[in-house]
């Protein structure tokens, strides 16, 4: 099983609303609620918590997404919603789809069949999978079509992608550089130390990577410092804003803790580290945890 991280070879970038570097996003489903579940969640490159998704109540719907020129996909991929407490239930997860080329996005009559998935089951939370073409496509526009779920009554989709055959990440202009990616603030004894502020946590997540049998998560975060010693990451501080991922943090308090860009790959070649200590703020309007990580 393979959990849901961003891809470099995404066509889409991270969507914070319809519309985002040229690329627009639409959809419809009968039992569509943009005020709860807006549509661009399944593209905001993120499946950590459970308004990360778009969520309808019908088990039929589609996605659309216009890359702004014609762009070719070799492969496309659906990402399954964050394990939640809200009753939204992974079976909401397509298990009937096809992936069209769509010529003229006012008739869908001209739309082409590009691929058709049937029998999609067992799902797992935050799983992602790859659906890989029979032949490379070229469009402008491409549509998800689900015709059926494997709940009776609701739709849910984490992420969609689609996949080219080269890279498409650009490192974002506040990261600069530590091994190549985070500005150094200070040099001292051989120790680096670094931080970021990342608007929104953007670009920037924070993995907690469980060696027991819960789930990996992967949470926007506000801040993080990190210090470095012969090359070797000792000390690793992250800050997340508000409270929405507490219980699952605190449900995660033995696991590993890393930096990861918005494409998957590590920001700080450090691999992972374990988590020491964790701080809840909750004063005022400015709630906030605190995860801190110390090789011992």
């Amino acid at each position: 099983m393979t959990l849901y991280a961003p891809s470099a070879y995404d066509l889409i970038p991270q969507m914070f609303g319809l519309t985002n570097s040229g690329v627009t996003v639409t959809g419809y489903s009968i039992g569509y609620n943009p005020a709860s579940y807006p549509l661009w969640k399944a593209f905001n490159h993120s499946v950590a918590g459970i308004t990360d998704i778009w969520f309808v109540t019908s088990k039929t719907g589609w996605l659309r997404v216009d890359l702004g020129s014609a762009k070719t996909v070799v492969a496309y991929t659906i990402s399954a919603l964050p394990e939640n407490d809200q009753d939204v239930l992974i079976t909401n997860t397509p298990k009937e789809f096809r992936l069209m080329g769509v010529v003229d996005p006012n008739n869908a009559a001209y739309d082409v069949l590009l691929d058709v998935q049937t029998g999609i089951i067992n799902w797992a939370y935050q799983e992602m999978r790859t659906f890989t073409l029979s032949e490379p496509r070229t469009y402008r526009y491409y549509k998800l079509s689900v015709s059926d779920t494997n709940n009776s009554l609701f739709l849910s989709i984490g992420e969609w992608g689609l996949l080219s055959n080269e890279p498409q990440e650009t490192i974002p202009t506040y990261v600069t550089h530590l091994s190549g990616n985070v500005a150094l603030s200070a040099s001292v004894g051989g120790i680096l130390s670094g931080q970021v502020q990342s608007p929104s946590g953007v670009g920037i997540l924070a993995a907690l990577v469980c060696s027991d049998s819960k789930d990996n998560i992967f949470i926007p975060i506000s801040s993080f410092n990190v210090n470095r010693s012969s090359g070797d990451a000792t000390y690793l501080q992250v800050v997340i804003p508000g409270m929405d991922y507490a219980e699952r943090i605190a449900d995660r308090s033995s696991a590993s803790l890393g930096l990861y860009k918005s494409n998957g790959l590590s920001v700080v070649e450090m691999g992972l580290i374990p988590i020491s200590g964790i701080r809840i703020d909750q004063g005022g309007n400015n709630q906030s945890i605190t995860l801190h990580a110390q090789v011992a």
